[in-house]
């Protein structure tokens, strides 16, 4: 069986000691530059191999290779940026002195003694116009709201608009099932309450913004537990967040 023979001059020791010679010779004539360099610039190049951060590496850089440097102004004048958009302060809740007064207005409210109830917690201020056979609040369908409702929402809406917090406006049922001509159920006739209650009180000055949410809740919130079909369950809340102020009416800001 024939041998195999070595690479020959195919092989890769040849380009080792190419290298070598290479570098040898890129030593020597970097050796013979240094040698023809003036005093000065022997000892600017022994500088920066000591200290090559230093600032005499700076004379290493010839003319036309020196990057370019550009000077940073400390006394920018900013311009003064202003919020286009002033928004009102809010008015401070002085919870105490508005539940007083609250009371107090509440008791000149047309049906106080049949129609009101109000009830206090660290959350809120509920103020509920509940139903009775005396003095009824809902009429027929197609009268959602007798004219009786209508003078204490009226009159509400005197008290409340000028309070610096957020309302909520709840509408109520009994348990006594409903049907609509469309198939609408209690729970759409205590939203529509509840949305009619909201216009009501808008039409006499509480400002749109101050009405944060309404909400429609059918027969799952009843005043009267043991009697679920009890009159007193159809009822009107208008809710005053005690925790949450009022800015203003966003008709103020945007100029709407």
């Amino acid at each position: 069986m024939a041998r195999k023979h070595g690479g020959g001059h195919h092989g890769g020791a040849w380009k080792v000691a190419y290298a070598d010679f290479i570098t040898a010779m890129m030593a020597f004539f970097l050796v013979m530059w240094v040698i023809g360099l003036n005093p000065n610039s022997k000892k600017v190049i022994e500088d920066f191999f000591k200290t090559p951060l230093s600032s005499t590496a700076d004379l290493l850089f010839f003319n036309g290779f020196k990057p370019k440097t550009y000077p940073v102004p400390f006394n920018v004048a900013w311009p003064n940026v202003t919020n286009p958009i002033s928004m009102p302060k809010p008015r401070p809740l002085k919870d105490a002195k508005n539940i007083a007064g609250l009371k107090t207005e509440l008791k000149s409210m047309p049906g106080y003694s049949t129609n009101v109830r109000m009830s206090i917690n660290e959350e809120e201020i509920r103020i509920d116009l509940v139903d009775n056979q005396q003095a009824s609040l809902f009429g027929t369908i197609n009268e959602r709201f007798t004219p009786h409702v209508k003078q204490m929402l009226t009159h509400l809406a005197g008290i409340v608009r000028d309070m610096p917090n957020r309302l909520a406006i709840e509408g109520h049922t009994n348990s006594v099932p409903y049907q609509g001509p469309n198939g609408e159920s209690n729970w759409e006739l205590s939203t529509e309450r509840a949305n009619m209650a909201r216009i009501l009180l808008e039409q006499n000055g509480v400002p749109k913004g101050q009405i944060m949410e309404i909400r429609g809740c059918a027969d799952q919130k009843l005043i009267e537990k043991l009697d679920p079909l009890s009159y007193a369950n159809r009822h009107i809340s208008v809710i005053v967040k005690r925790k949450v102020p009022f800015y203003g009416d966003a008709s103020e800001v945007f100029g709407e």
